[in-house]
């Protein structure tokens, strides 16, 4: 009897932790607080859906997911979070974050991007991870017409490509393989986004894409080698054409100001139905979308490496 009751005893515990000590509960940020209970160091197990527009997470709390669904946004001002499995941002979401914060991802972080639907428009973009993002795979609209996925190299002031030398693929029915000559030098030519670039490529149906890797999204102070340029094009001679690093965005006159060493005065963004520019200046308050791209001028008389453009989160 004493040996059927200590078994009992065991399964009954077994069933208890089973069903409470190692459950996964739903954490949901909406209306100013989080239900159940808010993340923390004790929620590993847990998921977290943020359904507002100005979530935090203390300081050390660790989750198993963080979703951040359209447009809402999670704030992390000095706060370290650790997600054991996936963080998703939706289309307009954003994930803040200043001072000393800090998120580290155990797997993939992904994103959503929306851009032009029109195969006739291009939009700009640029990537908000640390590094792995092809141009070839990544892109419906490059995978349909690679010689339609562009960058600009500074140096020279011409639009060429981002690929590996030798790289050989079919663009619209017709063989091309790609040669130094038509490959970036102000760069590493790749196939992957460089860290803080833009890159022009067409639009497709439907106009979202689904961004995933198993690096982290870019956090920090971020420096981007700016370049100028005696050749003279349409408008300047010392254009180049970089993008937001981070998965939320950025104002364009705080980023002008930021960068006023390099005499860069305004901001260019492209409008791919048109095919004109929107100027923005230092007085602008318009936030630069994760994923977009943009021009600047940096006037100078030095052919080459001039400085650093500067982003900060």
């Amino acid at each position: 009897m004493k040996k059927s009751y200590v078994f009992n005893f065991l399964l009954f515990l077994f069933v208890t932790i089973s069903l409470h000590g190692f459950s996964q509960t739903t954490l949901t940020f909406s209306s100013g607080s989080w239900t159940p209970y808010a993340p923390s160091a004790s929620t590993g197990l847990d998921n977290a859906v943020v359904n507002g527009t100005a979530a935090s997470i203390a300081d050390g709390a660790i989750i198993n997911s963080l979703t951040i669904n359209d447009s809402k946004a999670l704030l992390l001002t000095n706060e370290d979070v650790t997600i054991n499995n996936d963080l998703s941002l939706s289309k307009s979401s954003r994930l803040i974050i200043t001072g000393t914060g800090s998120v580290t991802v155990g797997g993939n972080s992904n994103i959503n991007v929306q851009g032009k639907t029109n195969s006739g428009s291009y939009n700009i973009w640029s990537s908000p991870f640390v590094s792995g993002v092809d141009l070839y795979s990544s892109f419906s609209g490059v995978q349909s017409n690679p010689c339609d996925g562009w960058t600009f190299n500074a140096s020279t002031q011409a639009f060429l490509y981002d690929y590996n030398e030798g790289f050989s693929t079919s663009c619209q029915g017709n063989s091309v393989t790609f040669s130094s000559g038509d490959l970036i030098t102000d760069g590493t030519a790749d196939g992957e986004m460089d860290l803080g670039r833009g890159y022009f490529l067409p639009g497709f149906s439907g106009g979202l894409v689904n961004l995933s890797q198993s690096t982290q999204f870019n956090n920090g102070t971020i420096n981007i080698p700016i370049y100028g340029s005696s050749i003279a094009v349409a408008g300047g001679n010392d254009w180049n054409l970089i993008g937001n690093p981070y998965p939320s965005p950025i104002n364009a006159g705080s980023v002008i100001t930021t960068n006023s060493g390099l005499n860069v005065n305004a901001i260019y963004l492209y409008n791919g139905t048109n095919g004109n520019y929107i100027t923005l200046s230092s007085a602008s308050s318009y936030g630069i979308a994760p994923g977009q791209g943009f021009f600047i001028e940096a006037p100078t008389t030095t052919n080459g490496y001039i400085g650093d453009f500067q982003f900060l989160n």
